[in-house]
């Protein structure tokens, strides 16, 4: 044969590689396997893979992780000084409860509002709430962002309907005041009753962070709002004058409610007073546009956020993206 006409080893591509290999079946998968390997190295070095997943001792779901942005601890900072006022306490000496533990970010956010005295420790709340375990002893009040997955939420609206004097500060998504176990927990036929919500002003959502470990965000750790969320609030004995000295301060005065619900925050006292725009799909109080009036409003959401929900996510790199399409092509070679 002549020479000239002979490849190099190294040229010869792994659909080739495989014909040459006449060993069986099980040879050819081990050998495509460990070439497809070879090629995809330099690949997979591009994306670092997510900080390895940390122990708790509990169970975990992934998807319930993301840290609560500042901004929503901030929209809240003025209710928080109005419970320390109405206990005789400062914000340095009010002590904050948060039963579910994330990251632990909760504490340098409220710090830097001046709240100092947050309990958040990487321990089992259902063992504290329901089996008297050791936790966090006496707190002045409890704000959390918890875990949506599973009966999480109700076993919280079940733990602060027993203490309905101690103020609490939940933020969930909209969907949860219109849950059957809402009215009898926390709602309208409980013994908490004076709730009432703080909310982002239209046009505002928040976004959370899931952590660098999880497999929800795996190029950065970029913002999620897949759905409206606000504070479901009590402040126990002091909720009306709290909701009065509020809404004196910081509402606008104005009739308008379009200019109420356009600040930056506003305060809802029952969920009847809420915007169309953040009632649960599943309210039969919700107000159904007209089909032009939805035709504009998808039109705009499509404008603004694309198909389906926002998930804020960074595209990926245009280098990283040209190596997985090298990959792709590679592999189908090897079929």
């Amino acid at each position: 044969m002549d020479s000239s006409r002979k490849r190099p080893a190294n040229e010869n591509t792994v659909g080739e590689e495989i014909k040459r290999n006449k060993k069986g079946k099980k040879e050819r998968r081990r050998l495509r396997l460990e070439l497809q390997e070879k090629e995809t190295t330099s690949i997979s070095t591009i994306e670092p893979a997510p900080t390895a997943k940390p122990s708790f001792p509990y169970e975990v779901d992934e998807a319930d992780h993301a840290e609560t942005p500042f901004e929503a601890y901030e929209d809240i900072g003025p209710v928080l000084k109005l419970i320390a006022q109405a206990l005789k306490k400062t914000p340095n000496t009010l002590k904050i409860y948060d039963p579910y533990y994330c990251g632990g970010t909760v504490k340098n956010h409220l710090s830097k509002l001046g709240y100092s005295n947050t309990y958040n420790e990487k321990e089992d709340f259902y063992a504290y709430a329901e089996r008297g375990a050791k936790g966090p002893g006496t707190y002045d009040v409890l704000v959390t962002n918890p875990p949506y997955s599973k009966n999480h939420v109700e076993r919280l609206f079940k733990f602060v309907a027993m203490n309905p004097e101690k103020p609490f500060l939940l933020l969930l998504p909209m969907y949860f005041y219109t849950e059957s176990f809402f009215k009898t927990t926390i709602g309208a036929q409980s013994k908490v009753g004076n709730l009432f919500f703080i909310c982002p002003g239209l046009g505002r959502r928040y976004g959370y962070t899931p952590p660098k470990w999880t497999d929800l965000q795996r190029e950065e750790s970029a913002p999620i709002a897949p759905f409206p969320s606000f504070w479901f609030c009590n402040a126990g004995p002091y909720t009306k004058p709290i909701v009065k000295k509020w809404k004196t301060v910081n509402e606008v005065k104005t009739n308008s409610r379009l200019e109420i619900f356009s600040q930056r925050v506003f305060l809802a006292r029952t969920t009847g007073d809420l915007p169309n725009e953040l009632k649960s799909e599943f309210d039969g109080a919700k107000m159904r546009a007209n089909p032009k009036s939805r035709k504009k409003i998808a039109a705009k959401r499509q404008a603004m956020l694309g198909e389906g929900e926002v998930f804020v996510k960074k595209e990926p790199s245009k280098k990283a993206a040209e190596w997985r399409k090298k990959a792709q092509e590679q592999l189908k070679q090897s079929r």
